[in-house]
């Protein structure tokens, strides 16, 4: 307890400096919490991967908005090489787009990247919108007496971490099987799925920034700006806008005739 006490000290003595001199203390400005809220604010706040090391707006992990939400970073030092990017010199020594396609065909002379992709026009799958295109779903399981037991809880951390939210089970950027029988049923389809099933080169070119919450009047100001495209070195990508569950379900008159009328 001692020990603990000592090093907690630090900290005490930066808050009460600041209190001092400003008279009060922002806990995210004391050393060693600053890159918590950091963290915080970029995954929850930001809709942008907690850790994105080039910051090129995707990561290797999968919560956090995450590879759940995105696809997965092939190269999270390079942030030129990330999905839905056009391949560097035909992508013959590196995979630049994080596609899985790379390296020379032999008999050709070619890149797999021109023999496999070049005319089909490749394309990503963004989704913007709110819980629904985030396919929020609160396990009955949790609530229910007689389905209480330690199976439903296994993948709790996972799904806290991702916001209660399911965007790789979702029908625009569902990219995985349902490992969750226990709390979600049903087979996974996609808009994504379909697109890369029409063509192998469009893989893990998906981004799901649905928000809990999100609407509207917060499109512009976050939800979009959380959006990673280049014009110049990106593939296109087809934009699905979603906000039904506050601006259509929200019970209001002049949103009921917006939606039955337009």
């Amino acid at each position: 307890m001692e020990a603990a006490l000592r090093r907690t000290q630090p900290m005490y003595q930066e808050v009460k400096k600041m209190r001092q001199q400003h008279g009060y203390a922002d806990i995210c400005n004391i050393p060693g919490i600053k890159e918590i809220c950091d963290i915080i604010n970029r995954a929850f706040n930001s809709h942008l991967p907690a850790e994105d090391l080039d910051k090129d707006g995707f990561s290797t992990i999968k919560t956090f908005r995450g590879s759940s939400w995105r696809g997965k970073d092939c190269n999270d030092l390079d942030s030129r090489h990330h999905p839905g990017a056009r391949p560097i010199n035909g992508d013959v020594l590196t995979d630049s787009n994080c596609n899985g396609i790379s390296g020379l065909d032999s008999e050709t002379g070619l890149p797999y990247e021109d023999l496999l992709c070049n005319g089909t026009e490749p394309r990503g799958m963004i989704l913007l919108g709110d819980s629904i295109g985030a396919h929020f779903h609160l396990p009955p399981q949790w609530f229910e007496a007689k389905s209480l037991n330690p199976s439903v809880f296994k993948d709790l951390l996972f799904i806290l971490e991702n916001e209660i939210d399911w965007p790789e089970l979702s029908a625009a950027t569902g990219h995985m099987n349902n490992t969750f029988g226990e709390v979600i049923k049903g087979p996974v389809d996609s808009i994504y799925m379909r697109l890369r099933e029409r063509n192998r080169c469009n893989h893990r070119d998906y981004q799901n920034i649905g928000v809990n919450g999100g609407r509207s009047g917060s499109m512009n100001s976050t939800i979009v700006r959380s959006l990673v495209r280049n014009r110049m070195s990106d593939y296109p990508a087809l934009v699905n806008i979603e906000v039904v569950g506050n601006d259509v379900c929200n019970g209001m008159e002049f949103s009921l005739q917006a939606a039955m009328f337009g």
